[in-house]
């Protein structure tokens, strides 16, 4: 690939013309469609990647997660900007050519192929080795982007696919809901103002962002019979809760604790343990299926916070 450290757009024009000197019968060869950090992104790039677009899908860890360009949907742009993340990725996880020869070399062990047998299958699907060697690179540099910058940050709890599940899965169903619940109770019958009462409870509140245990905090300060149980007071419909605690519920995240709400026997603090229904199978048949997802969607999510922080601080140009 050329290297141009400024970010004018340039044509690539034939040796013969520009050694002729004569630009008006020059032959375009190429055009620079962006530069990163010196290094040119030419739209025969643009064009190669539509044309490999499957071997990509083969060797690219990453592409699952770029959903806009599959088939024939991805505009140009997409693309480039596809590439200018390629190339961040590859100048910062550097591959050589050793090591890409080592993986070929294993590719065609496990399929017992020798090196001609490999070129004339590339060659029957419409690819150049060069093409297949490259692009193995790039797969490498993005494995290891894979492994030591993004699988870490990717952690999917059970709490996240049972969110999932009753917050989208069962969102239109009219299936009724069940939610286990923590409760802390702050009553004003026990302080001399309703002000002190709820400064109580908002002190209760700090110690659980804090990190003190729900049902240590209920213990201590709760007013409600359900203290001595660290404040878990079983299944409920929201059907059967009052207000504002049946808001509140459907407001929660499972393992979520609420702001400090104001009802009828006064200040209160709720935790959501965990939500069911009669739906118990199907999300046990869908559990692994919503996990897939969701990490699907994390990994997506931390790739573009890794793009964006190395794109903060790269050399980007667009022609």
């Amino acid at each position: 690939m050329r290297k141009f450290s400024t970010g004018f757009s340039f044509i690539v024009l034939s040796t013969m013309a520009l050694v002729s000197g004569t630009p008006a019968h020059a032959t375009l060869i190429d055009k620079i469609s962006g530069v990163v950090n010196g290094d040119v992104i030419l739209l025969s790039d643009i064009e190669r990647f539509e044309r490999t677009i499957t071997l990509r899908k083969e060797l690219d860890p990453l592409f699952g997660f770029s959903d806009e360009l599959e088939g024939t949907k991805a505009s140009r742009d997409k693309i480039l900007d596809f590439l200018i993340q390629e190339k961040l990725i590859t100048q910062t996880f550097k591959i050589a050519d050793a090591e890409v020869e080592q993986e070929v070399q294993g590719v065609q062990r496990s399929n017992n192929l020798d090196r001609a047998q490999l070129l004339e299958f590339l060659k029957t699907k419409g690819f150049t080795f060069n093409e297949y060697f490259e692009l193995m690179r790039v797969g490498l540099a993005k494995r290891n982007l894979l492994d030591r910058e993004i699988r870490t940050r990717v952690n999917v709890s059970d709490d996240d696919v049972r969110n999932y599940f009753y917050n989208n899965a069962l969102k239109n169903s009219k299936v009724p809901l069940e939610y286990s619940l923590q409760l802390i109770v702050i009553s004003p019958k026990t302080f001399k103002t309703s002000e002190a009462a709820q400064d109580a409870a908002e002190s209760a509140l700090r110690a659980l962002k804090q990190g003190e245990s729900f049902a240590e905090v209920a213990k201590r300060v709760s007013d409600d019979p359900s203290a001595q149980n660290g404040g878990e007071i079983g299944f409920f419909s929201t059907e059967t809760l009052a207000e504002p605690l049946r808001s509140a519920v459907h407001k929660l995240q499972i393992g979520n604790i609420s702001e400090v709400l104001k009802g009828p026997n006064g200040f209160m603090i709720i935790k959501l343990l965990d939500a069911r229904s009669t739906e118990t199978e199907k999300l046990k048949a869908e559990k692994e299926q919503i996990r897939e997802q969701l990490a699907k969607e994390e990994y997506k999510k931390q790739l573009f916070l890794w793009a964006e922080r190395a794109r903060n601080t790269a050399y980007v140009h667009l022609n």
